[in-house]
């Protein structure tokens, strides 16, 4: 019974320290900065988005070149209407998120 437990306790410790190393590298591969949503119209207009991903406030936006940052919206106001507000010229597309429990939004710009 002792040795089921110290094999136990092994296999559980392997696990802990390879997923721990997974987690230490999984985001270092994808740098997101953190950006002005003014900074997001300038390049919406200079068409350098593919497309943002809305969750509550949060802004994913991905560029035409792969890259990614981050964004907060204004609470008061729709995404819509706050890049209007801003002087946002590309034409906007909403549709729904294809993951049905998540309550995202998928921008095309």
């Amino acid at each position: 019974m002792k040795k089921l437990i110290n094999n136990f306790v092994l296999v559980l410790l392997i696990f802990l320290f390879i997923s721990g190393i997974f987690t230490l590298f999984s985001d270092s591969f994808e740098k997101k900065s953190e950006i002005p949503l003014s900074q997001l119209v300038l390049d919406i207009n200079q068409e350098k988005v593919k497309e943002i991903i809305v969750s509550g406030l949060g802004l994913e936006i991905t560029y035409k070149d792969g890259s990614k940052a981050l964004s907060k919206k204004e609470a008061e106001s729709t995404l819509s209407e706050s890049l209007i507000n801003y002087g946002a010229r590309a034409a906007l597309n909403f549709f729904s998120s294809p993951r049905p429990f998540r309550p995202d939004f998928l921008v095309n710009v």
